[in-house]
């Protein structure tokens, strides 16, 4: 695995896509990883390198996975860029943006990464995005409250769970190509953060 941002990454790998039925081990440093729910969270220092062994490789091999748009577009409510606005109050009392290392924005919360409610407890930004890998966070203007993922890392059209963020616990996630996005944050009744997504705007 080479890390291509200077950034702090974690990356999330299925056994099936590396190949594998237990642990991986670092070669370099003896570090060992272990899947939970058949999935490892594997962290990455900026332009960090390692060499993985596979204590028990399946008979089949790795799973390729092919990146195009389609894995990139999720499925359900969360994945449609067209869903209306409602008139009426959600769960979030201020603005929520997607903020982050983003060309158009750097960190800066812009109006048109600013989220929507459409009911259900459920908002949601369209925007356009370049290529790369960037950082960022879900967060009001005054920062409080801030939300990120849970594992910190996000993949194009799969939902992870979502948590409170803070200081040093941005989410991580790569643009594999440009296009429209669109951000979702989901909520519970009680009012906590439950879910976030972002996923390739169908064609």
């Amino acid at each position: 695995m080479v890390s291509t941002d200077s950034a702090f990454q974690m990356v999330a790998l299925t056994t099936a896509e590396a190949g594998s039925e237990g642990r991986l081990v670092d070669l370099l440093t003896g570090e060992v990883f272990f899947p939970k729910n058949n999935e490892y969270s594997i962290r990455m220092k900026g332009f960090e390198s390692r060499f993985l062994r596979i204590a028990r490789p399946v008979a089949a091999g790795p799973k390729v996975n092919k990146r195009d748009a389609s894995s990139m577009t999720g499925e359900g409510f969360l994945a449609q860029c067209n869903n209306p606005t409602v008139n009426e109050a959600g769960p979030a009392q201020d603005t929520l943006f997607v903020v982050g290392s983003f060309p158009d924005s750097n960190w800066m919360h812009k109006p048109a990464r600013a989220f929507q409610y459409k009911g259900n407890g459920v908002y949601q930004t369209v925007t356009n995005e370049r290529k790369g890998s960037y950082r960022f966070q879900y967060a009001t203007a005054s920062w409080s409250p801030q939300y990120t993922a849970a594992d910190l890392s996000q993949k194009p059209g799969q939902a992870a769970a979502g948590k409170n963020g803070g200081y040093g616990t941005d989410t991580s996630v790569m643009i594999p190509e440009a296009g429209r996005y669109v951000w979702s944050l989901t909520f519970k009744d009680s009012g906590e953060i439950d879910q976030v997504m972002v996923s390739r705007c169908a064609q």
